[in-house]
């Protein structure tokens, strides 16, 4: 019988190398994104953070303190991102901003979020994250993923990416918030 070449053996080697590199990457994708454990930050005081408006004013989550806050972590290039948004802009039309804080905050840049507002015609205020220490503080490993704090500055909900917009709009009615024209009644 005849021995196999050394090209052969190369390609023998390189093909099964292949092979267990796609086994590798296709098992790390069926993981999905990482996941939080939402009974870290529900339930708890919200912890705090920096971040910075479009006109470069800085904002501390618990200067907040009294009022609902909606924390909503972005960013301009992910479709349900922006799909999120457009809700956001319609929940900032429909609700008194007096008693809920609509908090916006990606970590792209002033010019990237104010060219991304401009383009869907948004009026919603948005906050940057420059330094990242917000979506760490929130673990925030993938979008979009949204934060409901109540007026005592405690997190009620921590509604990650796979959940839609009705869990925003629900942790928003257990903080005490209604929302007009919503289909989510209590």
């Amino acid at each position: 019988m005849n021995q196999p070449s050394p090209n052969q053996h190369r390609l023998a080697y390189r093909l099964t190398w292949l092979s267990v590199m796609l086994l590798a990457c296709w098992c790390v994708a069926q993981q999905g994104p990482t996941r939080v454990d939402r009974k870290t930050f529900v339930g708890k005081p919200a912890l705090d953070f920096s971040v910075t408006d479009l006109d470069g004013n800085p904002l501390l989550l618990s200067s907040l303190k009294g009022k609902v806050v909606y924390i909503e972590f972005w960013t301009s290039y992910h479709t349900e991102c922006v799909e999120r948004m457009k809700e956001i802009q319609r929940l900032f039309e429909a609700t008194d901003r007096n008693h809920l804080v609509i908090l916006p905050v990606t970590a792209e840049s002033n010019l990237i979020a104010q060219d991304f507002l401009r383009a869907h015609q948004m009026t919603v205020p948005a906050y940057t994250d420059s330094s990242g220490a917000a979506h760490a503080t929130y673990l925030v490993h993938a979008m979009p993923l949204s934060v409901v704090v109540d007026k005592s500055g405690t997190v009620v909900e921590y509604v990650q990416p796979e959940g839609d917009f009705a869990s925003v709009l629900q942790a928003l009615r257990k903080a005490g918030i209604v929302v007009k024209g919503s289909s989510n009644k209590t």
